[in-house]
């Protein structure tokens, strides 16, 4: 009987020595991902602050619907986040015509691993036109369905040096063409008078 009783006693001790290093276990177990959980957050505020510091507009785009996007998007456009987010991309073009050639565009890219680019007016929260560079890409190449990330670079300024950069080059050749009409012109006058004199002198 006191065999018995030492047995119980030496098989509780030993359930109570697992339990014990069991809990041992568990508790290193949970310090370390509490220590990957903060070291987690700390990379996701990084990437989130250097994602809002960028003047480029970067959102993910899933199904045709904003998912995401930075602070240099909602600056660029002017629209709010909450504005953005759950909307088709539709909302920011300026017609269904280009909205639905961008999507014909995508669906029938070969390479679905490169980035697409294009210029196009989009239009900010007061409907007006603004110049962007946009890129696309496929957030996973082997999983389309994840989504994309979109780019959006604000070229209007740019845009409109450009056009004024054209208009004052295109100013400059009127000008040159009219003052090289007025110098023919002037050497043709020049010239017959000089043929007048010298038929006078020869008189």
């Amino acid at each position: 009987m006191s065999n018995e009783i030492q047995n119980h006693d030496e098989s509780q001790r030993r359930s109570l020595q697992e339990y014990i290093f069991s809990l041992e276990e568990t508790k290193e177990e949970a310090e370390d991902l509490a220590v990957k959980h903060d070291q987690l957050k700390r990379t996701r505020e990084l990437l989130d602050a250097i994602l809002d510091a960028t003047t480029h507009g970067i959102a993910l785009v899933k199904e045709s619907k904003f998912v995401w996007c930075n602070k240099g998007l909602t600056d660029i456009l002017g629209w709010k986040n909450e504005e953005l987010v759950g909307k088709t991309a539709q909302v920011i073009f300026p017609d269904a015509e280009t909205y639905n050639w961008l999507n014909k565009s995508i669906n029938s890219h070969t390479s679905k691993t490169s980035v697409i680019d294009f210029e196009s007016d989009l239009l900010n929260s007061k409907g007006e036109p603004v110049t962007c560079l946009v890129a696309h890409r496929p957030l996973d190449k082997r999983n389309l369905s994840k989504g994309y990330i979109v780019s959006f670079t604000d070229f209007s300024e740019r845009k409109r040096a450009q056009d004024a950069l054209k208009q004052a080059h295109n100013e400059l050749e009127d000008r040159i063409r009219e003052r090289t009409e007025e110098l023919k012109k002037t050497n043709e006058k020049l010239k017959k008078e000089w043929c007048e004199r010298k038929l006078v002198k020869e008189g």
